[in-house]
């Protein structure tokens, strides 16, 4: 949950940044932070569940919330609330349904935090039986994932030399492989690896995605990353359904199904523009 609400204000907010290539190098950073929270947070959330029980993590994590917002407060510089008219919901989500590109861009968006979720949910299960090793070697195959943060350092370049479509497209592929070498391989180093392979691609994608239904959106921008964020949520949520689906080679099966159509969405969009022209 906090990673869709910090996407949403991250989002928002990128978007008042005028130029295109600004606004994917600090997409890509905010990305890089909400995920490495994301795969962080499970590690601190078993950390402490161990030693204090499960309200130990809600008191730490009230605490550290309190502190925050006291640093927000006197650290951050303070904004002017803004004048931008803004569209009404449901009329918008019709314009934006209604709309050649960006439902297939929506689709897109949808899969990937349910994919992450997904997967990280039902990682455990599958690392116990198949490889018969405990919680705490588990603990450390999960945190492998972090060094797939490495491959936000690139959407930058790459923004420069394809387009954001282009860009969706090859994170989709990365998530896709990653996802198929986990049950493929056959070996802990292989999970691993495709744990890094997965990062990186889902890094690579949300802001390419981002900015690409920005893009087809025009002036009702704003309006259209609101509507991606609620989606994102929709996706989040129904990750741990999928993960309790069954068999892990069930749940990456339906996964890399989705990621497949999500895949071939993307290529079909027409109007993706490159980075680099912006």
């Amino acid at each position: 949950m906090i990673l869709v609400w910090v996407n949403f204000f991250s989002a928002l907010w990128v978007n008042y940044i005028p130029a295109v290539t600004k606004r994917i190098v600090v997409m890509s950073w905010v990305t890089t932070g909400f995920i490495t929270a994301g795969i962080i947070g499970q590690i601190f959330s078993s950390a402490v569940n161990d030693y204090w029980g499960w309200r130990g993590i809600f008191a730490l994590l009230a605490f550290a919330y309190l502190i925050l917002a006291l640093l927000n407060n006197f650290l951050l510089a303070h904004s002017s609330p803004s004048e931008a008219k803004q569209e009404n919901l449901f009329p918008a989500v019709k314009k934006f349904m209604s709309h050649p590109d960006l439902p297939k861009a929506y689709f897109a968006a949808f899969t990937l935090l349910l994919s992450f979720v997904a997967l990280y949910s039902s990682l455990d299960r599958y690392l116990f039986s198949k490889f018969q090793l405990n919680s705490q070697e588990a603990f450390y195959i999960r945190t492998m994932g972090i060094a797939g943060i490495a491959g936000s350092l690139f959407v930058p370049k790459l923004a420069q030399k394809l387009s954001f479509q282009q860009l969706a497209a090859l994170g989709i592929a990365l998530m896709l492989s990653g996802l198929l070498l986990c049950v493929w391989s056959g070996s802990v180093a292989g999970v691993q690896m495709a744990l890094i392979i997965f990062i990186a691609g889902l890094l690579i994608t949300i802001p390419s995605i981002i900015t690409l239904i920005g893009q087809l959106a025009g002036k009702m921008r704003n309006m259209a990353v609101t509507w991606y964020t609620f989606i994102l949520f929709v996706g989040a949520s129904v990750g741990p359904l999928i993960a309790s689906a069954g068999d892990f080679s069930l749940v990456i099966g339906i996964l890399a199904f989705m990621l497949s159509i999500a895949f071939f969405s993307v290529l079909r969009i027409a109007s993706g523009k490159g980075g680099g022209s912006g």
